[in-house]
Formats: C-alpha cells, sequence, structure tokens
C-alpha cells in the first residue's frame, strides 16, 4: 500500500510567558472593532508583528516552522517570515467557519486560553467527497486515511502547524470563559 496526499500537522507545547501576550490582545480588543475574517461573533484582530510581547512566542515558532519544513523535505536554506498574526476571543457559543489559509505554506494557530469545552480546532479531509464516497457506517473505524475531519483538542502552549490550504473550522465554545488564541500565516520569501 502506499499513502498518498497527506497533510502533516505539527503540534508542540512552547513554554512561554503568557501573559503579556494576553495582556496584548485583550487591550486591542477593548480598543479596536473586530475584524471580519472567519469568526462568528467573538473578536479578531491583526496583531502588530513588531510588539514586544511577540518576540518570544516568534521564536519560537520560527524554531518549529524550520522543523516543520524539513519534515516536509522542503529545501534548507529558505527564507520564510511571518506573513500575518491576528488575535480571536470566541467568548460563550462563537466559532470558526470552515475556511483556509490559501497559499501560505505554513498556518498556524498557538492557543493562549483554553477553558474546558472552548471547541476544538476541526481538520477537513481535502477531498470535499470523502464522506460521501467512504460513508462512516461502510467503515470498521475511522482512522487518519479515512476520517472526513480530524479533530484538535485546544490546550494552553500548544502551537499547531499546518499547510495553508488545509481547510478547517473552529467549534463553538461552551464554556463561558473566552477562548484565546493566535493564528499565523508564515511566507517562503522567494527571490528567483
Amino acid at each position: 500500500m502506499i499513502s498518498v496526499f497527506g497533510s502533516l500537522i505539527s503540534t508542540t507545547n512552547i513554554s512561554i510567558s503568557i501573559l503579556k501576550l494576553k495582556k496584548y490582545i485583550l487591550h486591542l480588543s477593548r480598543n479596536k472593532d473586530t475584524d471580519h475574517f472567519s469568526n462568528q461573533g467573538g473578536w479578531q484582530g491583526a496583531l502588530d508583528l513588531t510588539h514586544p510581547s511577540l518576540i518570544d512566542l516568534k521564536k519560537e515558532i520560527l524554531i518549529h516552522t524550520q522543523e516543520y519544513l524539513k519534515s516536509l523535505d522542503f529545501k534548507q536554506g529558505l527564507s520564510y517570515s511571518f506573513a500575518s498574526m491576528w488575535a480571536n476571543i470566541n467568548n460563550y457559543r462563537d466559532f470558526n467557519i470552515s475556511h483556509h489559509h490559501g497559499a501560505f505554506p505554513v498556518a498556524g494557530v498557538f492557543y493562549i486560553q483554553t477553558p474546558l469545552n472552548c471547541g476544538q480546532l476541526v481538520f477537513e479531509h481535502p477531498s470535499p467527497l470523502t464522506d460521501v464516497a467512504w460513508k462512516n457506517q461502510w467503515l470498521t473505524k475511522l482512522t487518519n486515511l479515512n476520517a472526513p475531519t480530524f479533530s484538535l483538542r485546544a490546550q494552553k502552549g500548544l502551537l499547531c502547524l499546518f499547510p495553508g490550504w488545509l481547510s478547517h473550522h473552529v467549534e463553538a465554545n461552551s464554556s463561558k470563559i473566552p477562548r484565546i488564541s493566535i493564528s499565523l500565516n508564515i511566507g517562503i520569501n522567494d527571490r528567483r
């Protein structure tokens, strides 16, 4: 058997001080209207990539991005950088509709506050016909090869990297405590 067209998702816990990040995001949310990306309720807002509270997080993300790209057999020595970062605050019952991050080779999310039952990150199979062609009742078990979705539990300090083209959504927050995260896109600086 040959497995083709895989979607590599990288998860790792990052040990950095989250308090400054949380204060920065909460300050922005009180002083800036929401940007409308994929949020249904809640607040989303672009982050200033030069803000001091992001320095440690950006360093860690770039280290893990290098490892991620190496796992995908990208050429060593490529120059890459943050194209964008934005914060997400999902209050009670807020969620994010299905979306992708376009042609960015790496997209990701870092979780800052994740109360119990705050909603999972749900990746969708790249083929839109999977759940039609392979009905769940026909399968003995769901696996990474045949499942129409793959869910990842939000955890404080977790960094998740994935291909920008991989569609995903975020389930509704069932907690009265907000879920806070930072989403990101990383581009390759191609100077051909």
